[in-house]
């Protein structure tokens, strides 16, 4: 649900050829400009985040969406392309400069784009004035959301706070850890690689570690453990007594490198690791014992209840432990200090947001609408739902108890894609009493322990990105060669194709092609803005 960003470049006469083929009516127009209780018509673009609307269920009139209709007090007009078709939509949308009342996003370069041309109108003098949506929405939020180019407040943006923060390593198999090691965790890189080794005699079909390549990305999820262990994540940076450096030039990432070399040449790493696609990984996590990888600690919880509730999978699926491994105890003696293997907070908003057109001619209604997607009964009807036998909750000695018709996979779920204020990441209480309900009380502690720990760390190291930072175009232009020449050479030291002193000689031209062009203007943007981002909560800035 996201953060991915797409550009369409057409000429304007396909453009606008292709957005009368495919919109059925004209999302500005206000047709009939009131409903038949004489009130206001808000029409209004927005996605569905990947949850779709079930058969059956009327997007302009259902149980969710009349809360945001009455608490408004307008008739709300939508239009709701499918997740796929979104950006392609959004794009031809912004393109034939026909805007409706509200939009909704995700993608913000292009969104602020319009906005510096006038399609949009600053929200600030609104925000101000609402202390409903100032509930869910801080002003440090509406901080972050601020678009660093003009200083002017175009979007309501999504927040991103509620859930545990951070990454870690996630054990996906915790259940051998008491099977072949006593319950006792490694502490080390080399006592997870001995405990590997232990595996792989016990099941010789384990995988033990793997990867699934994405796009530009070879090193993802089971193939960015070591590195993660390391302080040296594949395409990542740090901040090193002031100064930026990619992660590919440090010592630990080539120290990292030789460890995934001698786990190829010991047959414990996929020798396929840097072709399967995500489908293939996920069959080879599920049935043949895929150990590590490293996860965002929203995905934990919800992880260890597929496998304890979905009925596709095998039957050892139901015996599988699926929580964050313990921080290691010793770090590589390579790593310059252990904070560059410990998770970061995100941004406490993402790319989500709510906007108003400067061609509305009722802002003041539309913001009535955003300040209903920020009701409390909105919330509640998403998040819990509704108190009553077979719904969704009971209410047994004073609290809430969820019944099996709440969360993923349940009949009203999709409502969540409604919670353009709120957030996904929201209603934790609720999530909390749904996995505890599937997972039993012993295991929801252990997942949830595990979680916490990693969740302290990572607010204790601050935020972990460069907040207002917008990257010139030639280095965005430069980012997926980058990424491209890292997993060449990388992948090749590691499979013994090249030694380590032409991976040295390789990584010396990746420096020189790129580091200047991606990463100075990072550092001209750090050191103008230290003491600021610092004030942000951003603390590896002083790093």
């Amino acid at each position: 649900m996201g953060r991915q960003t797409n550009r369409i470049f057409l000429s304007m006469i396909t453009v606008l050829i292709l957005f009368v083929a495919a919109c059925s009516k004209d999302p500005s127009s206000n047709e009939g400009d009131s409903d038949n209780k004489g009130r206001v018509a808000i029409s209004m673009f927005m996605g569905d985040s990947g949850l779709p609307h079930p058969e059956g269920v009327d997007p302009e009139n259902n149980k969710f969406i009349n809360i945001v209709k009455e608490q408004a007090g307008v008739d709300l007009k939508l239009e709701v392309p499918s997740y796929a078709d979104f950006p392609t939509r959004f794009n031809l949308m912004l393109a034939s400069g026909k805007m409706p009342d509200l939009v909704q996003t995700y993608l913000v370069d292009e969104t602020y784009r319009a906005a510096r041309q006038g399609a949009f109108i600053d929200l600030k003098e609104y925000y101000d004035n609402s202390p409903q949506v100032q509930k869910y929405i801080t002003k440090e939020m509406m901080e972050f959301a601020k678009d660093p180019v003009t200083g002017k407040y175009w979007r309501i943006p999504m927040a991103w706070e509620a859930g545990p923060q951070g990454s870690g390593v996630n054990m996906m198999r915790g259940e051998l850890i008491d099977k072949y090691n006593n319950g006792v965790w490694p502490k080390s890189v080399d006592e997870w690689i001995e405990f590997f080794k232990v595996v792989k005699k016990e099941i010789p079909d384990a995988v033990i570690m793997s990867n699934a390549a994405s796009g530009d990305n070879v090193f993802t999820g089971g193939g960015s453990v070591i590195y993660f262990w390391y302080g040296a994540v594949p395409y990542g940076w740090r901040i090193q007594d002031g100064e930026i450096i990619p992660n590919v030039l440090l010592p630990e990432f080539r120290e990292a490198t030789l460890v995934m070399k001698d786990l190829y040449d010991q047959g414990l790493l996929d020798p396929e690791f840097a072709t399967t696609d995500d489908s293939r990984y996920n069959e080879k996590v599920i049935n043949n014992t895929v150990l590590l990888q490293v996860n965002s600690a929203d995905q934990i919880a919800p992880g260890a209840v597929y496998y304890k509730t979905e009925k596709s999978l095998p039957p050892h699926a139901k015996e599988v432990k699926w929580l964050f491994a313990p921080p290691l105890k010793e770090y590589p003696k390579v790593l310059k200090d252990k904070k560059y293997a410990e998770p970061k907070m995100g941004l406490p908003i993402i790319t989500h947001g709510l906007y108003i057109s400067s061609s509305s001619k009722h802002p003041d209604e539309a913001w009535k609408v955003i300040e209903a997607f920020a009701s409390d009964e909105l919330y509640e009807s998403i998040f819990w739902g509704y108190e009553g036998e077979g719904v969704t909750y009971n209410t047994v000695d004073g609290k809430r108890v969820p019944t099996d018709k709440i969360g993923p996979g349940t009949e009203d779920y999709w409502s969540l894609h409604l919670a353009l204020v709120f957030g996904f990441l929201e209603g934790q209480d609720a999530k909390v009493a749904s996995h505890r309900l599937a997972l039993g009380d012993k295991y929801t502690d252990e997942v949830y322990n595990s979680i916490y720990a990693m969740d302290q760390i990572a607010r204790e190291n601050g935020i972990g990105e460069l907040p207002g930072y917008v990257a010139p175009d030639e280095a965005v232009l430069k980012a997926s060669e980058a990424r491209l020449a890292i997993n060449s050479f990388t992948v090749e030291a590691i499979m013994g194709k090249i030694t380590m002193e032409q991976f040295d000689q390789r990584v010396k031209q990746w420096e020189a092609q790129f580091r200047d062009v991606i990463y100075g203007p990072m550092q001209k943007y750090l050191d103008e803005n230290k003491e600021m981002l610092i004030r942000q909560g951003v603390k590896h800035a002083g790093w």
